[in-house]
């Protein structure tokens, strides 16, 4: 699934299980030395093993706030309050990297090609913008920030 690119680069070339499309994705620096140090041999992990690893890693590191979780049972709202760690699996990085992507300014069409995901309007789920970024992102765009009037004709 590892291939070598014409400009020394490496990219990850699968088809998706779920969705059965292919993606293809770049390897950043950080992930090309961990890959190396496996001679480009990623060891094989079932899911659940994983997903327990990461749940112990996040405790490990201290990401444990409580947070509240509502579920119904027999029409009954309970909420329970369990640590975050518990919560964090593999799919929360797959959020985290859309999100993260999207918040360093590359356009939700990009994203799509490497998260595998067929619409726009599903990977815009994915994203979780806080209205507080969404506020910074306009503040700091320079198309938001030019007058009005820049660019209108005469005619007003």
């Amino acid at each position: 699934m590892i291939q070598s690119k014409a400009n020394n680069g490496k990219v990850i070339d699968l088809i998706q299980s779920k969705t059965n499309q292919r993606v293809v994705i770049p390897i950043r620096p950080t992930l090309n030395t961990r890959l190396k140090k496996y001679d480009y041999e990623v060891p094989k992990v079932f899911p659940q093993k994983l997903n327990d690893r990461i749940k112990e890693l996040a405790r490990v590191i201290g990401i444990t706030e409580p947070i509240q979780i509502e579920k119904y049972k027999g029409g009954k709202r309970i909420i329970h309050t369990i640590p975050k760690c518990d919560l964090i699996m593999s799919h929360t990085a797959r959020r985290s990297g859309c999100t993260n992507m999207f918040k360093q300014g590359i356009q939700p069409i990009t994203i799509m090609k490497i998260s595998g995901h067929k619409t726009e309007r599903e990977i815009l789920k994915y994203i979780l913008i806080s209205p507080e970024e969404t506020a910074d992102g306009l503040l700091n765009d320079p198309n938001f920030n030019k007058p009005s009037w820049q660019g209108l004709s005469g005619r007003f």
